[in-house]
């Protein structure tokens, strides 16, 4: 679960000063042999300064030396809001039409995302339950809202979509049965 809620301003990500932000990303499945997070504490020399897991993606502000943010949710408007000028402008995943319904929708995708991990890591046969429950609730809703409409947030693609993506594509080939959340998958559905 994200624990580094740091806000980044946009006027960091100009293309003057990109070199200060890197954004970092994992290009792993669930099971690794060496943890990417491992060896990025290592090369940045932030062993000493962690006070937990390092979890990527993550926001690194290579000036000050630590990590801005680490929330997926808000990497995503960051680099949407801070370097949309750079490219197709005509896309706009947070539309102020649809902002109040995507705040909404983005808690529930929160509480999917954030569920199979905490499926994964219960540490007691209770905490598993009571997460695969929120879990399935949660993309119940989802699945309800998508019922009705093309995009979780509305009438076109945002961030909603973007956030739900990843989690949704990976669910029956990883967290089904690494992450233990099955009660059923994905594709037994439709």
């Amino acid at each position: 679960i994200s624990t580094v809620r740091g806000k980044t301003p946009a006027r960091f990500l100009s293309p003057s000063m990109c070199p200060r932000h890197h954004c970092l990303e994992e290009r792993a499945f669930v099971s690794t042999t060496t943890s990417p997070c491992t060896d990025f504490q290592k090369k940045l020399g932030a062993r000493n300064e962690a006070t937990g897991r390092v979890t990527i993606p993550c926001i690194w502000d290579s000036l000050a030396g630590k990590v801005v943010n680490n929330e997926s949710g808000d990497i995503i408007r960051i680099l949407h809001q801070g370097l949309r000028s750079l490219g197709e402008s005509a896309i706009d995943l947070y539309p102020v039409a649809l902002q109040d319904e995507i705040e909404r929708v983005r808690q529930i995708v929160y509480g999917f995302n954030a569920g199979v991990y905490k499926c994964g890591f219960a540490a007691t046969p209770e905490a598993h339950q009571r997460a695969l429950s929120e879990t399935f609730a949660a993309l119940d809703t989802c699945e309800a809202l998508l019922a009705s409409r093309e995009y979780l947030a509305g009438g076109r693609l945002t961030e909603c979509d973007v956030l739900a993506f990843p989690t949704l594509i990976r669910f029956d080939v990883s967290y089904y049965t690494a992450f233990r959340c099955n009660r059923r998958r994905r594709s037994e559905e439709h």
